[in-house]
């Protein structure tokens, strides 16, 4: 019997969503801002099921090598990820890497001195206290390396056609509220106006 609620099957679904969310031109400003070196270190925080992975080699990102660690703090993305990628038309100079751990945990504990030369984050900032979680993951980057903060919750979702106004604003009041009052371990996890910063 299939999980209808399974994370990995959503993030399947909405490949195709992203692809068209994503705006080409920032896509393309980060091609052109990218360090020249012939091989680019890229780390993607909250890599999920390995989406990026392929629309960078949909897409191409670069012309360079590129070691690719893509870190995601659940077993079952991570597992997901290694099997579509192993299926997947990368190029022979992309190599990929996975890691499993929470995004600052992965901050505090990297090697001493190891860097990315760019950083991913897709749809994942609205998830932590981004006041918190920027010092540390802006921290892995080289000095000249590049960010792809994408797709961040800005507060807005739109019901068309609106069938019962006063219920939807209350349904996403109560939305909001999930994000805003988010506690991990203690410490606030989240914003639901992370895209409007």
């Amino acid at each position: 019997m299939t999980d209808w609620h399974s994370f990995s099957r959503y993030l399947t679904a909405k490949r195709t969503v992203d692809d068209r969310a994503l705006n080409r031109q920032v896509w393309h400003t980060l091609r052109e801002n990218l360090p020249r070196r012939n091989r680019l270190r890229v780390l993607e925080i909250g890599g999920g099921i390995g989406t990026m992975v392929e629309r960078i080699a949909d897409w191409g990102l670069t012309e360079s090598a590129i070691e690719y660690t893509l870190l995601d703090v659940d077993t079952e993305n991570i597992a997901t990820a290694k099997r579509r990628l192993s299926r997947a038309a990368l190029p022979d100079n992309f190599q990929v890497t996975f890691a499993t751990a929470d995004m600052l945990a992965f901050a505090e504990n990297r090697l001493a001195g190891e860097r990315w030369d760019v950083l991913i984050a897709h749809a994942v900032l609205d998830l932590v206290d981004v006041r918190r979680a920027m010092p540390p993951l802006l921290s892995l980057l080289e000095p000249d390396g590049a960010f792809y903060f994408t797709l961040n919750f800005d507060g807005v979702t739109i019901f068309e056609p609106e069938i019962d106004a006063a219920f939807e604003s209350l349904l996403m009041e109560r939305y909001h509220r999930t994000m805003d009052e988010r506690v991990i371990a203690g410490k606030r996890a989240g914003e639901s106006r992370m895209g409007r910063r």
